[in-house]
């Protein structure tokens, strides 16, 4: 079960969008695989086509420590039995008013190569490069989640962060839900005033409810790569053998959003935010069994493939909730377009 709520996400120190290079050795290991690691081609289109490339940058602090990895996606021509296999599910995500909204499926096939670990204290980058495994996935997607994204929704919150401002304190011990799942009629009564109040529409909820989707995609495609998951779980402050004690049943998971850290991120605060018009800041807390587990922050951008194979996320920064000394920084390091011979019939906004 998922939900996703407003409101205050906690104390605790985020971390800074001080975004690391990739160190000697990195570029070694990336060059012996030849992954590019700079250069962006961007292309008009939102929607996936076979040949789609997205390197991302993973760096992980503690205590002084860094360790890195790379994480290559390529969009890939499904083969004979995935062509077998039916469409994609799509998503009925309910809100708290009582409206209810469907997003469609579409399945797209990824390759997903995690390359390290790379230790930045090495001090022979060669021996260091050398060491790097390679951890490979095939992975079914669901494409038409992606394209939906995070900066629709970062758009919508901040015009309904300005409609806020008429909430008494009352109105305020009211959270907006984002649910799978049909809220209970003593739910959409009490949201009722409040959504009046907001001037709530269709659109806005829209907009709203499509983070749902795209969230549950991105985070399954993290749960779902090998060497990828093993980073994110360094930063859980849940262990891990809590889940598998439970009989390998998953947890009840839940993403607490706030409009606290609601703002566009500038060169200012990032350089890599330079030339990628409106970059939204989008922050949850990830709750396992109702307990926090992790503080994520997302510098999302509307999806534009290549990018849209990671929903538009150009950079994430992730801590566990209490503990300032343990930081995740991921980017998006270099992106290269299908070329037309490989992407078929694929393309288009839609």
């Amino acid at each position: 079960m998922w939900a996703a709520t407003s409101g205050a996400l906690g104390a605790g120190k985020w971390p800074a969008w001080t975004m690391p290079e990739p160190t000697a050795a990195l570029r070694q290991a990336a060059a012996a695989r030849d992954l590019p690691v700079e250069g962006r081609d961007l292309t008009g289109r939102e929607r996936l086509s076979p040949g789609d490339r997205v390197v991302l940058l993973v760096d992980l602090t503690e205590d002084g420590k860094v360790t890195q990895w790379l994480v290559d996606f390529v969009v890939a021509a499904p083969n004979a039995e995935e062509a077998a296999l039916p469409e994609a599910r799509g998503a009925r995500v309910f809100t708290s008013t009582g409206r209810s909204f469907d997003f469609a499926g579409e399945r797209v096939i990824m390759e997903v190569n995690t390359v390290g670990p790379v230790r930045a204290a090495a001090r022979d980058a060669e021996k260091e490069a050398r060491r790097a495994k390679d951890q490979r996935a095939r992975l079914g997607v669901n494409g038409r989640f992606l394209q939906i994204g995070f900066a629709r929704h970062a758009e919508a919150a901040a015009r309904i962060s300005v409609r806020a401002k008429v909430l008494t304190a009352e109105d305020r011990k009211v959270t907006y839900q984002i649910s799978g799942q049909e809220p209970p009629p003593e739910v959409v009564a009490a949201m009722a005033p409040v959504a009046e109040k907001l001037d709530l529409t269709e659109a806005d909820e829209e907009a709203m409810a499509g983070m749902a989707p795209a969230l549950q995609e991105f985070v399954g495609i993290i749960a779902r790569t090998a060497g990828l998951r093993d980073v994110f779980a360094e930063v859980v402050d849940v262990p891990w053998w809590s889940i598998v004690s439970r009989g390998g049943k998953m947890p009840e998971i839940g993403f607490g959003r706030t409009g606290e850290r609601n703002r566009v991120i500038t060169a200012d605060e990032w350089a890599e935010a330079e030339g990628r018009g409106m970059v939204h800041a989008v922050a949850f807390m990830l709750t396992l069994n109702g307990k926090p587990a992790l503080k994520f922050e997302l510098a999302a951008v509307m999806p534009e493939a290549p990018e849209t194979a990671v929903a538009g996320v150009i950079g994430l920064v992730a801590a566990p909730p209490e503990n300032d000394k343990k930081a995740l920084r991921v980017r998006v390091l270099a992106t290269r377009a299908a070329s037309e011979k490989s992407s078929g019939e694929g393309g288009g906004k839609e």
